[in-house]
């Protein structure tokens, strides 16, 4: 398998794990909150990615805050509780 770790910095044992991990998707869709404040992303076994395809949100997982941005991507843990607390209108597939 031809290798699709690039970085500055070589690092063997993280090359090792990405090229030899493998990702399931079990559920994906697209969301569009129209300047909704307040909501429960959810929390379940799975581990959670975000794809941030506009606009602008705040996060908290397991109370700790991210400021997602625009074409940015974002992996939550499994058994998390991830909730948006504010943003205005956001796109993003999951």
């Amino acid at each position: 398998m031809k290798s699709i770790f690039k970085s500055h910095f070589r690092n063997d044992l993280a090359e090792t794990v990405i090229n030899e991990s493998s990702i399931s998707i079990h559920q994906s869709g697209y969301v569009n909150y129209l300047y909704q404040k307040k909501a429960n992303l959810g929390t379940d076994f799975f581990s959670h990615i975000y794809y941030i395809i506009d606009g602008e949100s705040e996060i908290i997982c397991n109370d700790k805050k991210f400021e997602m941005i625009k074409d940015h991507v974002y992996l939550f843990p499994a058994n998390s509780i991830i909730k948006r607390e504010q943003g205005g209108e956001t796109e993003f597939l999951f």
